[in-house]
């Protein structure tokens, strides 16, 4: 039997509160019967501290403490749709379920485990709501909106995500309070020379921040990294 894997796009835009949570709650259960039932989330217990880091591309997994993406916490990246990519890749392929809220133009092409990703492009008015609804069940949550929090939604969101089990990757242009930053830049193309061959590979050069300590770099392969190079300077 062949499995197909279907991307799972939630609509919640016009839905009234209590209808968003109940249509997110539908389809965390769909993707995961764990995540809860269809009359509530389960209410697990994820203050065990050696819960483990979210599985990440080896390459970041390098420079993060803990050799994955931290539960619990939040990361500011950097928008970039190819980074972003590459972590929904490992986490899925790992058996994480992943939830992006907003984002509509980011595109799922290349990942193989759809089936583990819900998404939410257009989110309404309340995107961080919706985003600290879903760390109660899913295991990263990628937010890109224009939508800032003020102080008082910010704790309140905080605090949920630190009863959640989800690590949130912040994708937005603006930062919110996070446990480290993630900046991406573009090193190399490989497969390429001047004027012949096609891009096959990238390299990815990540700066990993963690507020006060000594930043850290690691690069990050992405597809074929064999051959001629042309490096970004």
């Amino acid at each position: 039997m062949v499995q197909t894997h279907v991307l799972r796009s939630v609509e919640v835009a016009g839905l009234s509160r209590a209808e968003r949570i109940a249509a997110l709650k539908e389809h965390m259960v769909t993707i995961d019967p764990r995540a809860g039932t269809a009359s509530g989330l389960k209410q697990a217990d994820y203050s065990d501290p050696s819960l483990s880091p979210i599985a990440t591309h080896p390459g970041l997994a390098q420079a993060l403490r803990g050799g994955g993406l931290p539960r619990r916490a939040v990361v500011n990246i950097s928008t970039s749709s190819l980074l972003a990519s590459v972590l929904i890749e490992h986490a899925t392929q790992a058996g994480s379920l992943v939830a992006v809220v907003g984002w509509p133009e980011l595109s799922f092409a290349d990942i193989e485990h759809l089936e583990r990703i819900v998404a939410i492009p257009d989110p309404g008015q309340d995107p961080w709501q919706i985003a600290a609804l879903l760390c109660e069940g899913i295991d990263l949550v990628i937010v890109n909106t224009p939508i800032q929090m003020n102080l008082g939604s910010s704790r309140a969101f905080m605090a949920k995500v630190r009863k959640g089990k989800a690590g949130v990757l912040n994708a937005s242009s603006h930062q919110i309070p996070a446990t480290l930053a993630l900046q991406p830049k573009i090193n190399a193309f490989y497969g390429i020379g001047p004027g012949v061959g096609r891009i096959r590979g990238i390299d990815l050069a990540v700066q990993v921040n963690y507020g006060n300590a000594q930043e850290r770099r690691t690069t990050v392969a992405i597809g074929d990294t064999a051959g001629p190079q042309l490096r970004v300077v």
